[in-house]
Formats: structure tokens, sequence, C-alpha cells
């Protein structure tokens, strides 16, 4: 399979953006509205941050759902 240079940066760029959606869906849901300047921001994120921010409040939400007896983590 012979890929080209073009269709990895677009592959590159569309990841990015999934992750970027996924944070922000994130921070919605745990904060609620989110202002611009935080938007601003998570956009100008590198891909390894977001990942890194996603991780982070993927593990604050099952952290909360612990502490309200939701889950039990170990």
């Amino acid at each position: 399979m012979n890929v080209k240079l073009e269709d990895r940066r677009v592959y590159q760029e569309a990841v990015e953006e999934g992750m970027q959606s996924l944070v922000l869906r994130l921070l919605n849901r745990l904060f609620g509205e989110i202002a611009e300047e935080l938007l601003a921001k998570i956009q100008g994120l590198s891909l390894e941050q977001v990942r890194n921010v996603s991780l982070a409040l993927l593990e604050l939400r099952l952290r909360s759902r612990t502490w309200k007896g939701g889950y039990k983590v170990n």
C-alpha cells in the first residue's frame, strides 16, 4: 500500500479535529459552556497536548463518579 504524503496530512488533520472535538465535548459536559478564550487555546494545541488534556479530563470524569459513589476505580 502506497500512502501519499498529502493523505497522511489530511488524516493527521482529521485526527486532530476529532480529538479537539472530544476535548470540547468533555469540557462542556463537565463544566458547562466553554469560554471563547479557552476554545481558542484548545484549538491551538498540538495533537500530543490535546491527547494529554483528553486523558486528564477522562480521569477527572472517572474520579468525580467515584467520589459520588457511581463507580469504583482502582
